[in-house]
């Protein structure tokens, strides 16, 4: 007999299908980073593409490899377009598992039902079913994610591969992603406080984490610091996002004004803003462009502390809630709503039944910082990775709300018979 997690993991993958096949176009080629890179690798031309400003084809850092090389081979073995549904096909496969990673997060915490029922509230998740659509990192980043969270639940002192599975799963998250990297000190840290009366043993099995995380990414980061002649230990842009989010036409996302006014589109606000900048850009490299933006952060930051300050404050609240400069589908808005609002309920229940979730919390407080600071660009693709958390306490938080609704039935009940 199939069992319902099994359920649970078929009728996500349905939503997939039905979405990829009914929904959307599984052919759809779309022209960013990510696939201006993997078709530079498989033409032979290595790990090139045009930056975040598309000014001139040259070597890139701008995102971390793994995904582009993952779209290389898919375009390798199926062409154009075949590639990109192969790609969407596969992230509905990722969804699968991380429905299932999930259950075993959750049951790491809470009883069996309540981690059925976050599997099931993140099946039928519409924005995670849609980005198996997009061709972008965030399936992959986000199921690295929930591995790391779960081999770190799992973790007893014991278990002698422990060390190899969780430092490799924290370094793919780094070639994945760069705010994969601020989840290293978050897990480290988690455990040498929850296990450190193990001393040395603790000490050393952690050193053996950070160190093959470390000696995964190495390749990458020499191979940039050769490269630009900088140190740059994962990606560049980092300056470039900061003075996107921070200038005069800032709005904390991806959309820039014009004169104060709201642009059309993404493209056209980005374009009016950079387009006077072109002649002193073009002939940079990206690391060199990275000094160019972090001198005009700089300045803009120094002549406008305040609004700085005012801007951090939008963006936080931009990442927990919307950024109403991307489309938002109600559905989708209605069904976050009502995750963050169990969610709270199942954290407050967690901290006063003194059940630890704190790994959960640690995890939020890192993504939201991140995130203050450098600007949710988009709604949903740079808070998914921390949602399935918030899943797991929405379900837990639902968990407590029924009992105590039923007992407040009871009694009133109890208070009308009596006499």
């Amino acid at each position: 007999m199939i069992s319902k997690i099994r359920w649970i993991c078929l009728l996500n993958l349905a939503l997939c299908l039905f979405t990829l096949f009914v929904l959307t176009d599984p052919l759809y080629v779309i022209n960013h980073e990510a696939t201006q890179i993997a078709a530079h690798l498989v033409r032979g031309e290595g790990f090139t593409g045009s930056g975040g400003l598309q000014i001139r084809n040259a070597p890139s850092a701008i995102i971390q490899p793994l995904y582009p090389a993952l779209l290389a081979v898919m375009l390798w073995l199926f062409k154009v377009p075949g590639a990109f549904l192969a790609l969407r096909l596969l992230q509905s496969v990722l969804s699968v598992l991380l429905c299932r990673l999930i259950y075993l997060i959750a049951r790491e915490l809470v009883p069996e039902n309540t981690a059925l029922l976050a599997a099931l509230f993140y099946a039928v998740y519409f924005p995670f079913i849609y980005t198996t659509t997009i061709i972008w990192d965030t399936m992959l980043f986000s199921l690295l994610v929930a591995a790391a969270v779960y081999l770190t639940l799992k973790y007893d002192g014991r278990r002698r591969r422990w060390p190899l599975l969780l430092g490799l799963t924290l370094g793919l998250l780094g070639l994945t992603n760069a705010v994969g990297l601020i989840i290293v000190p978050i897990i480290l840290g988690w455990l040498w406080l929850k296990y450190k009366e193990g001393g040395y043993r603790t000490v050393l099995k952690l050193g053996l984490v950070l160190g093959l995380t470390v000696i995964l990414i190495a390749p990458w980061s020499i191979r940039n610091i050769m490269l630009f002649k900088a140190f740059v230990p994962v990606r560049t842009g980092f300056w470039g996002i900061l003075y996107l989010v921070n200038n005069e036409d800032a709005t904390g996302t991806m959309l820039l004004l014009h004169q104060g006014k709201r642009t059309r589109d993404v493209n056209e606000g980005v374009t009016l803003h950079y387009r006077p900048l072109i002649g002193e850009l073009a002939d940079l490299n990206e690391e060199q462009q990275e000094q160019y933006f972090k001198r005009k952060f700089l300045s803009y930051v120094a002549a406008h502390p305040v609004r700085f300050g005012k801007m951090l404050a939008v963006k936080m609240y931009y990442y927990l809630w919307i950024n109403p400069y991307d489309p938002v589908q109600p559905a989708w808005l209605l069904q976050y709503f009502l995750l963050l609002l169990l969610g709270v309920i199942g954290g407050y229940w967690a901290v006063k039944e003194r059940r630890d979730f704190s790994l959960f919390f640690w995890l939020f407080g890192a993504f939201l910082l991140v995130y203050t600071v450098m600007g949710p660009l988009y709604n949903w693709k740079y808070r998914l990775p921390v949602e399935p958390y918030l899943i797991i306490l929405a379900a837990y938080g639902l968990s407590t709300v029924i009992p105590a609704v039923r007992s407040m039935i009871r009694e009133a009940r109890l208070s009308l018979t009596r006499p």
